[in-house]
């Protein structure tokens, strides 16, 4: 990838990206970044390798690429300043979760390049999955400079402005869910007298497994999966009729599909 590509607002959702971007193999000289204080500048420059800058103006001056990782509350004020620096070809990609592309693209009428974006956590580790989706008047050349910057961390979905806000309960906090799923099973294990080091050691190795499983099986329904784990009549199928009775199964249910 030869763009450059400039991240204003970088915090922690933009650090992220950062990251992954770094250890994905995109050249340092080509990443700018701003942020709010000189002490996050100063901090990031220094961590990272890039070039950074208070002002989002001069920090964007170069860039075929233009983050936006600010808080929703900021967007306005950003635009305004920036807007008559946005060069024709720019992309401008929206991180703002809040922010429609209609809406973006009301704020900046006259630029057409836009896109927005929504990447998990696992963008830090080159596991990233990344939500895509597209102005109508983003060119297919334009399309694959932004899937080509987000897949140096991950993988990416294209998917509808409208369907993001529906699939961002999984997509962007999945990690947490199956994190908490493996903090209380590490927790059982300690009960049973097994050190929380050892219980990490097997749920990584469980986790790997999982996803290896769930690859080879593509398209199998995963209760049948289970089913095929699970002896009749064994611990295994005994100790999920527990985590039913208890609703477990459903509270996860409930924390994707309720909005909150």
């Amino acid at each position: 990838m030869t763009n450059r590509v400039s991240i204003l607002g970088c915090g922690q959702i933009g650090e992220t990206i950062l990251l992954g971007a770094v250890n994905g193999g995109l050249d340092k000289n080509q990443i700018s970044i701003s942020a709010h204080s000189k002490k996050r500048v100063d901090f990031l420059t220094e961590k990272y390798g890039v070039v950074g800058n208070t002002d989002n103006n001069t920090a964007m001056k170069n860039a075929d690429i233009v983050v936006l990782a600010v808080p929703y509350t900021a967007v306005d004020n950003l635009l305004k300043k920036i807007e008559s620096d946005i060069k024709p070809n720019t992309i401008i990609v929206s991180l703002i979760a809040e922010l429609s592309l209609s809406d973006l693209q009301t704020k900046i009428p006259n630029h057409s390049a836009i896109g927005k974006a929504m990447p998990n956590i696992g963008s830090k580790v080159g596991f990233g999955l990344t939500l895509l989706s597209f102005g109508n008047n983003t060119s297919d050349s334009q399309i694959n400079e932004i899937e080509s910057f987000f897949a140096l961390f991950g993988k990416n979905i294209i998917v509808s402005d409208e369907q993001q806000h529906n699939m961002a309960p999984l997509s962007s906090s999945g990690l947490s869910y199956v994190l908490y799923m493996t903090d209380a099973l590490i927790e059982g294990n300690a009960i049973r007298g097994i050190s929380r080091d050892i219980s990490l050691q097997m749920m990584q190795n469980i986790l790997s497994a999982t996803s290896a499983l769930l690859k080879q099986n593509n398209g199998q329904n995963i209760s049948d999966l289970l089913h095929s784990m699970c002896s009749p009549g064994g611990s295994g199928i005994k100790r999920m009729a527990t985590l039913d009775r208890k609703g477990v199964k459903s509270a996860f249910v409930d924390a994707i599909s309720e909005d909150i």
